[in-house]
């Protein structure tokens, strides 16, 4: 377990006067055809598919060569940002969903050759670098276990907790404590929190489709064994670990927690009633919280509540009070 608070991990230089400004250097190996840039998205509000969660984009403020300076001034909390570089196939993460804490100073070396080299894992060092070497080294490390796993569910629908995704979280909390040091409490946890919150994601996803498919089946017999498992034996302890604080700020926790309810509800009453389900999130404790997973409902399953769409988001409006989400409502639909 984490023990210590620091960030240092080398520094690249000295910090500028503002200990709020985030700077960032990128250097790739080969030349380039265009600018590369960054996506900031927008306070803690996160998606899957990047065209549908609001971002700013920043450019560099200088280059030279093959080397690009971006500085992110007077930031005050932790984001989650993308750089990204457009080439002949189109765009292309040179980082995909990494978050930035302020103070942050930041030498990126990146092998381009080929524009992405899919074999290539970027180099950090500087001032908060450990969370980005972190983060960097998730997908070597679930490529490389050659470990075999059980599947999700056996022949009689039991879950099984020997699975891929319960493997896969074992393996990067195991990566993260090996960084434990040299993280800050924000960046262990938060790491912490989206490995967890994202691996369950994935089984709760999967449970949601066998119910769905099973539901349609003449022969009920599997549905209710399956909604069994779920209901009595199937386990995610490795949740109650995330501290409440950073639930709101985590990229997949909201997600994972909304997905979770909703999955609760069709074990419980067979039927997806998206209206139940927005009642049942007004008694999540958690102001902030609650009114996140409202607006992820609202934007995100519009088309499946049809009819209950437009009493879901008439009384939300009337309930949602967090600054953050109700901004994020005005934005997606014009409101004063």
């Amino acid at each position: 377990m984490k023990k210590i608070n620091t960030q240092q991990d080398g520094i690249v230089d000295d910090f500028s006067a503002d200990k709020k400004n985030v700077e960032i250097e990128l250097v790739l190996s080969s030349p380039v055809d265009s600018m590369p840039y960054l996506m900031v998205y927008h306070g803690s509000f996160y998606s899957d598919d990047p065209q549908k969660v609001k971002s700013y984009t920043v450019y560099p403020f200088a280059s030279k060569e093959n080397h690009f300076f971006f500085e992110l001034r007077n930031q005050e909390n932790p984001q989650y940002f993308s750089m990204v570089l457009k080439d002949s196939t189109g765009l292309q993460y040179l980082l995909d969903d990494y978050h930035f804490e302020p103070d942050d100073k930041l030498l990126v070396q990146f092998d381009n050759q080929p524009i992405p080299n899919k074999r290539s894992r970027p180099e950090f060092s500087g001032r908060g670098a450990a969370k980005y070497n972190c983060q960097a080294a998730f997908k070597p490390v679930l490529l490389a276990d050659k470990v075999k796993t059980k599947p999700q569910f056996n022949q009689w629908n039991a879950y099984n907790e020997n699975n891929r995704h319960v493997r896969n979280m074992k393996l990067l909390l195991g990566l993260i404590e090996g960084f434990s040091a040299q993280l800050s409490d924000y960046s262990y946890e938060l790491l912490k929190a989206d490995v967890i919150a994202g691996q369950c994601r994935a089984i709760i996803a999967n449970f949601q489709r066998k119910m769905n498919a099973l539901w349609l089946d003449e022969n009920m017999k599997p549905y209710l064994e399956l909604c069994n498992y779920y209901h009595h034996t199937f386990q995610l302890d490795f949740v109650d670990s995330i501290p409440n604080h950073i639930k709101f700020t985590s990229k997949q926790y909201p997600f994972f927690i909304v997905e979770r309810m909703i999955c609760n509800y069709l074990e419980k009453y067979t039927r997806m009633n998206f209206v139940g389900i927005y009642h049942s999130f007004l008694k999540v404790a958690d102001a902030s919280l609650r009114d996140k997973m409202l607006v992820i409902l609202i934007l995100g399953y519009k088309t499946e509540m049809k009819d209950d769409y437009a009493y879901v988001l008439k009384h939300a409006l009337t309930i949602i009070k967090n600054k953050e989400c109700v901004e994020r409502l005005k934005e997606t639909f014009m409101l004063n």
